[in-house]
């Protein structure tokens, strides 16, 4: 039996099984492509020939590589270390040093050889066997909480079991720990006061997306319908394989505060996270570019507790108590993204997250204007997934105890987003008349186009705004609201003058500046009249708009497209033609402007 295959692997699975889960999340974890096949036990088809001829001990899983000559791999920790040997070349989930890899097949050994059978023991025994025997039952309890001391004695030292990070070896145990901690120990059971480096390992662990993922699609799936299972279409997307981080605060100072800490959020969910940085803050510079200047970086190594760090000219090791490599490049937000988009890291990068930045970006007056809105949209002209995210101060400094859970709001919300990102195929545009009006199938074609936006019909990018507020920590959290742009407006943004009069002598500045003004001396300092933008009467404000949201103590998240707002179809004329134009063809564009009659 044999199948024509557009995706890389086949899996064979049955629908109880457990082994797969670790094979699932290394799959997507790698972004690697595949479809599982469900065997029907009930009509013993793990024991047909076709089946037993590639896998001859006729149990599941079983792995299948058409891009290698449909090479057959089973054994599930044989797969793991397969896929890894021939698909994981940048050593994602494999360490290098000779006593790593002898560290991690010894746990993949461990992992096959003890816990695999004896929690499996303890499933059989607890749930199936024909009679409860229960010195059985007891003997594997015993046996499955040995196996967690054993994790635990090592995990006590160490964050991972090998290599200080996560490897195959980590994944292997996944599945049979979440089902044995959840299910199979029973109510009595605390896993963590009795195994508390276990429990924190697998919490960590289980909040990777990849690992969320699989537990997710394998708990909708349908096993019933069909044999063949593939994901399920609003769980099609994988984890990112890579994060952008970039903003318009800069590295890490008191002006730029918030970027260390979502970078660690990030790192703690399990993303391979990426970091480019404009050297300096660029606030107020919108989604410009330095087109006639040549860009130049540095290196940049953040340490804990506050990510401050040293740069460097080339690259080099870390030094002890650094977390990573950033880079620092000279340039505008949205040129850090485009360049770490198509120069640094070329078809790697899956989300640019911009941010957080160092206060609110709600409604149009400061969304056009914002460095941290203009670096995503330079990552949606990219065709990538794109979100800004910004921490509405209300108060300065803002309070310390609020920013770790505007981090833990800002990753169940992008991790939300990102697992069912959204569509905006304006289907207002492509009302029934509009298609029947159309002059040719090919501007049907052309239409659907257009109103699909940059990625076939998904939301272009979104805008999240954080209020840095007390109800972050109180009981229920702070609520989260889907929302509009506000459309606003600004007034005077410069003063006459180069600075802030300031000290003993600043009635003699004054009247500097008084003078200046008199002999028409263009000196001009940004220096905007807030009043009206940071605190608008909240009764004017629209309901559902972002400004509504972040006045009335609410997130909000905001849909928007990378391109200017356009009006509606009756714009597309003067005025005293609009009511004709509303519902007419016309509402695509094209239509001609007359002038003078002609």
């Amino acid at each position: 039996m044999s199948f024509k295959s557009t995706h890389q692997f086949t899996v064979y699975n049955h629908e109880s099984g457990v082994n797969i889960f670790k094979i699932l999340i290394l799959l997507n974890e790698l972004g690697l492509t595949y479809k599982e096949y469900l065997l029907d036990f009930g009509r013993q088809e793990q024991k047909e020939e076709w089946y037993r001829k590639m896998m001859p001990n006729g149990r599941i899983p079983a792995l299948v590589d058409h891009w290698n000559n449909d090479k057959v791999v089973w054994e599930s920790n044989a797969m793991l270390l397969y896929i890894c040997t021939h698909y994981d070349k940048d050593k994602k989930f494999l360490v290098s040093e000779p006593n790593d890899v002898a560290d991690m097949n010894t746990w993949l050994f461990f992992q096959a050889s003890h816990q695999g059978p004896f929690f499996g023991q303890l499933q059989w025994f607890s749930l199936y066997h024909e009679e409860q025997i229960p010195s059985a039952v007891k003997r594997y309890t015993d046996e499955t909480l040995r196996i967690l001391g054993v994790l635990d004695s090592v995990l006590k030292d160490r964050e991972w079991l090998v290599g200080n990070k996560c490897t195959l070896a980590d994944i292997a145990f996944v599945k049979c720990n979440e089902y044995a901690t959840r299910d199979l120990l029973g109510d009595q059971f605390n896993f963590r006061e009795e195994f508390p480096h276990v429990y924190r390992w697998h919490r960590t662990l289980m909040a990777r997306p990849a690992v969320a993922w699989v537990f997710k699609y394998k708990a909708k799936q349908d096993c019933e319908s069909k044999r063949w299972s593939s994901p399920l279409p609003h769980l099609m997307h994988n984890p990112p394989q890579r994060v952008l981080i970039t903003n318009d605060d800069g590295p890490p100072s008191k002006d730029s505060p918030y970027v260390f800490g979502l970078y660690k959020a990030l790192k703690e969910l399990g993303w391979n996270v990426i970091v480019v940085l404009p050297s300096s803050q660029k606030s107020w510079i919108g989604k410009a570019f330095q087109i006639h200047e040549v860009i130049t970086g540095r290196y940049y190594y953040p340490c804990e507790p506050d990510g401050m760090g040293e740069t460097s000219e080339s690259r080099r090791p870390l030094k002890e108590g650094e977390v990573g490599e950033w880079i620092l490049l000279d340039a505008t937000p949205a040129t850090c993204t485009n360049i770490a988009l198509h120069n640094l890291f070329p078809g790697q990068i899956d989300l640019v997250l911009s941010g957080p930045n160092y206060g609110r970006n709600t409604s149009a007056a400061f969304a056009l204007s914002s460095g941290t809105v203009g670096a995503a949209m330079s990552g949606a002209l990219s065709r990538v997934r794109s979100i800004a995210l910004s921490y509405g101060n209300f108060q300065y400094p803002p309070p310390e105890e609020l920013i770790s859970p505007a981090h833990e709001l800002s990753m169940r919300i992008i991790q939300a987003l990102w697992g069912d990102w959204g569509r905006d195929e304006d289907s207002e545009a492509l009302s029934t008349f509009v298609l029947e009006h159309m002059d040719h199938e090919k501007d049907r074609t052309q239409l659907l186009t257009q109103t699909r936006g940059l990625r076939d019909g998904e939301v272009d990018l979104y805008a999240i705004n954080i209020p840095i507020l007390p109800a972050l920590i109180q009981e229920g959290g702070m609520k989260v609201v889907w929302t509009r742009q506000w459309r606003n407006e600004y007034g005077r943004l410069f003063k006459r003058g180069d600075r802030e009069p300031k000290g003993v002598g600043a009635i003699e500045e004054e009247q500097k500046l008084v003078q200046n003004s008199e002999e028409d001396e263009l000196v001009f300092s940004f220096s905007p009249e807030w009043k009206g933008l940071l605190s608008p009467d909240k009764g004017a404000l629209p309901y559902g708009t972002d400004a509504w949201g972040i006045h009335h103590d609410m997130t909000t998240v905001t849909p928007l497209k990378a391109t200017f707002g356009e009006p509606s179809a009756g714009s597309m004329g003067l005025g005293s033609e609009h009511s004709e134009l509303v519902n007419s063809r016309w509402s695509r564009g094209g239509r001609p402007f007359v002038l003078d009659g002609r």
